[in-house]
């Protein structure tokens, strides 16, 4: 009996030392990043994404000191307030304090050199968000609603990571914002 009890226990030990955690759930994030969604295109880009297409985009400003590191399956990109986990981040990634990193808002659901979503930005109008798990349970950390977008224009802060929004004739992604 003592050494069925043995064997058994090597075993269960074994088994959770080699579980892999892909049916947890996402990681609480613990850091605070001061991360914008900083400026858009939801209509008419003129920017080509790496499959050399125009797509719709957004871009996430650092306003933060120190580097952002996003781990997979704990952020979440939407189009839509009521469906905050509308798309889940499939990679790890890092935004450097004071970078940017553009979102493909173009249907493609890849992260091959680029990240591109699952959705696209309605020029009627939507809300883009930028949420994480916090506390057990997704939070919106910065959005931008916005209503008729007009083709080719983007829209941003102004300076980066401002709660001042303009249109840019000229489009800035992954750079600083300029009039």
């Amino acid at each position: 009996m003592k050494l069925l009890a043995s064997v058994v226990l090597f075993f269960a030990v074994l088994l959770m030392s080699c579980s892999d955690d892909t049916g947890s759930g996402p990681e609480n994030v613990t850091t605070d990043y001061n991360l914008k969604v900083n400026e858009f295109v939801a209509a008419g880009s003129e920017q080509l994404n790496e499959y050399a297409e125009n797509a719709d985009w957004f871009e996430i400003y650092n306003a933060s000191d120190k580097i952002a590191e996003l781990k997979k399956g704990s952020w979440f990109f939407s189009d839509d307030t009521t469906q905050l986990d509308k798309w889940v981040l499939p990679i790890d990634t890092t935004i450097e304090a004071g970078g940017f990193l553009i979102i493909w808002c173009d249907d493609n659901n890849k992260c091959e050199t680029e990240i591109h979503t699952s959705f696209k930005l309605g020029s009627a109008g939507e809300t883009i968000c930028i949420s994480c798990m916090k506390d057990g349970e997704i939070q919106i950390i910065d959005s931008k609603e916005y209503f008729n977008a007009e083709g080719a224009i983007s829209y941003g802060r102004f300076p980066d990571g401002s709660e001042i929004w303009e249109e840019f004739e000229t489009p800035t992604p992954g750079t600083t914002n300029v009039k």
